[in-house]
C-alpha cells in the first residue's frame, strides 16, 4: 500500500505467496524486507522494489502460531501464541540463524524491542504476558536472552510501549 498521500491510500502489489487465511501477528519492515507472521513461520520479503515484492526466506522458530513480530538492528524478533520470544540474527535476509529462544510464559499479546535506554546499558525486550503481566527480557547477549525483571500487574497486560526520551 502506497500511503506517500495519506488521504489516498493506493494498493502497488499483492503477495501470493501467502494463503487468504493468514493467521499470525504482524508486519515489520526494516532495511527494504518484510518480514511477515504467517501461521508457526517468519516470511521474510524483498520489498526493495514495492511492486515486485518476492519472497527470499523462511523462518520456523516453532512457537506455535507467531503473534507478533518486529525488528531492531539486524534481529527480529517473533513472539509465539505460548509465550516464547525467539530472536533470529537476519544481517543476512537470505540466510537468517534462529537463535536460542526464551520463554515468557503467560499469553503473550505485546512486544516491542529496544535499544538500551537512557541511563541503561543493555538491550531490552518488553512483552506483555496477559496475566504474567510485564516481562523484560535482556538481549544483551542475542544467543542468550534472560529475564531481567517483570511486573505483576493487577490485571492482565494487553499491549506495551516504549518512549525513548532525550537524555
Amino acid at each position: 500500500i502506497d500511503v506517500s498521500d495519506p488521504a489516498h491510500p493506493t494498493q502497488v502489489a499483492i503477495y501470493a505467496g501467502l494463503s487468504n487465511s493468514l493467521r499470525g501477528g504482524g508486519i515489520a519492515v526494516a532495511n527494504g524486507y518484510a518480514y511477515v507472521g504467517h501461521w508457526s513461520r517468519i516470511v521474510i520479503l524483498d520489498i526493495t522494489d514495492p511492486r515486485r515484492p518476492g519472497e527470499v526466506e523462511q523462518i520456523y522458530p516453532y512457537i506455535g502460531v507467531v503473534v507478533k513480530i518486529m525488528t531492531m538492528g539486524h534481529y527480529a524478533f517473533g513472539l509465539g501464541q505460548f509465550g516464547e520470544l525467539v530472536v533470529s540474527d537476519v544481517s543476512d535476509p537470505h540466510h537468517p540463524l534462529l537463535l536460542p529462544g526464551f520463554d515468557t510464559y503467560g499469553e503473550p499479546t505485546g512486544l516491542v524491542a529496544a535499544p538500551p535506554l537512557p541511563g541503561q546499558e543493555i538491550p531490552l525486550a518488553y512483552v506483555a504476558s496477559g496475566s504474567r503481566g510485564l516481562q523484560v527480557v535482556s538481549w544483551a547477549d542475542p544467543t542468550h536472552p534472560v529475564r531481567h525483571a517483570e511486573y505483576d500487574l493487577p490485571g492482565n497486560a494487553y499491549g506495551v510501549a516504549v518512549a525513548m526520551t532525550p537524555d
